[in-house]
């Protein structure tokens, strides 16, 4: 899949029925890999917020004219420290990685939103936590501060950083 042009692009409402889709994906997949519960799509209680609330965003990640992914991007904070933005959900799909597909998206999105960031990763997902680590050292020259979660409301790291809206690319 590599040499397609990945793009982000805004979802607007009639895209969720493609983000659920994707959404129900991820969570099947996090589940299988230990990483997450087991919710279904219909059980993501916020998901129809991302339409609705201003400080909610939801992208699809296209690589040529096809959706490989998506990403969700709200301004939660598990820690409850100021934040503008944090990366709720990420995900793209198994075809579309290790071909940078992932790494341009999460750049991209990243870029556009300068402000403190926040990226939760769960505990058991050393892959994620590797990836973000990547994005933010490779593409931003950022060290992010890991922080860990209260058990709480977060269980797994925390990343934090502030984005100044640009990349490597």
């Amino acid at each position: 899949m590599s040499g397609k042009t990945v793009r982000v692009v805004p979802a607007g409402p009639g895209d969720r029925p493609a983000v659920e889709r994707l959404l129900r994906d991820y969570l099947r997949e996090l589940s299988a890999s230990d990483a997450g519960p087991a919710p279904e799509a219909r059980g993501y209680p916020y998901l129809d917020l991302y339409w609705t609330e201003p400080d909610r965003r939801a992208f699809l990640i296209r690589s040529g004219d096809r959706i490989a992914g998506f990403a969700l991007v709200n301004a939660w904070s598990p820690p409850g420290r100021p934040v503008d933005h944090a990366m709720a959900e990420f995900y793209v799909k198994p075809a579309y990685r290790r071909a940078g597909t992932g790494t341009r998206a999460a750049t991209e999105v990243i870029a556009g939103l300068p402000g403190t960031w926040e990226i939760g990763v769960l505990a058991a997902h050393g892959s994620a936590r590797a990836f973000w680590t990547h994005v933010l050292e490779r593409m931003f020259g950022v060290v992010p501060e890991w922080i860990g979660g209260d058990r709480r409301r977060w269980s797994g790291r925390i990343l934090r950083f502030r984005s100044m809206g640009r990349s490597a690319f």
